[in-house]
């Protein structure tokens, strides 16, 4: 593997880690402060996940018969996250 892909990979690692970290504290605080349950966040969470998936699949299945790939998607109203 060439030193940039090396680093590529790096950088890449590098965000996982710092989104992974970012994402867990605002879910610890959403449940220590009540905002939400543990459950109901996990419920939201894997009805996302589940959406983003079949957003996926649809993108992979639709680029066998073209050449594009768009993977970028809008998801929800504007200003809600």
């Amino acid at each position: 593997m060439s030193s940039i892909s090396e680093e590529i990979i790096k950088n890449l690692n590098r965000r996982l880690l710092t989104q992974s970290v970012i994402i867990e504290s605002i879910c610890e605080l959403l449940i220590t402060n009540g905002i939400v349950s543990e459950e109901d966040l996990g419920e939201k969470i894997q009805k996302n996940l589940d959406i983003h998936e079949e957003f996926i699949n649809k993108q992979l299945s639709n680029s066998k018969k073209s050449t594009a790939l768009n993977l970028m998607g809008f998801f929800g109203p504007i200003g809600e996250c």
